[in-house]
């Protein structure tokens, strides 16, 4: 039996792509998913071309939404069960760029003026009564 699930979060770890044994290259990247109040950590998976580029494109922290078909697995050990979920990507979305950092106001440069604009005449620049 195949799931297919859609993982919404933001990138808790930056992608990295790797070599299989194979010799065929893919990309994983770690999600952090918000779910109620608390949090679920998904591995994701890709091995298309264009989703490890879509993948290695995004940026730790980035939002984005990860479509494809899932694994669940439960480990015991210390006496809890650890449950790993991963996703197999077969469609990627960014959700929103990351914020870029915006200088304070002090540190903007000033405008000059266009160049080939001539000043205006003082005498152009009069009041109209309307």
């Amino acid at each position: 039996m195949t799931v297919s699930v859609m993982v919404t979060g933001s990138l808790f770890r930056s992608s990295v792509q790797k070599t299989a044994k194979s010799g065929k290259l893919y990309t994983t990247a770690t999600l952090k998913a918000a779910v109620g109040g608390d949090v679920e950590f998904w591995t994701a998976l890709a091995f298309g071309e264009s989703e490890q580029a879509a993948l290695l494109g995004l940026a730790q922290g980035e939002k984005c939404a990860v479509q494809g078909s899932m694994k669940l697995e439960a480990k015991a050990g210390d006496g809890e069960v650890k449950i790993y979920r991963t996703v197999f990507v077969d469609a990627l979305l960014a959700l929103k760029p990351a914020p870029r950092e915006r200088k304070p106001k002090s540190e903007k440069l000033e405008r000059a003026p266009p160049a080939g604009r001539a000043a205006v005449e003082p005498s152009l620049n009069d009041d109209i009564p309307f």
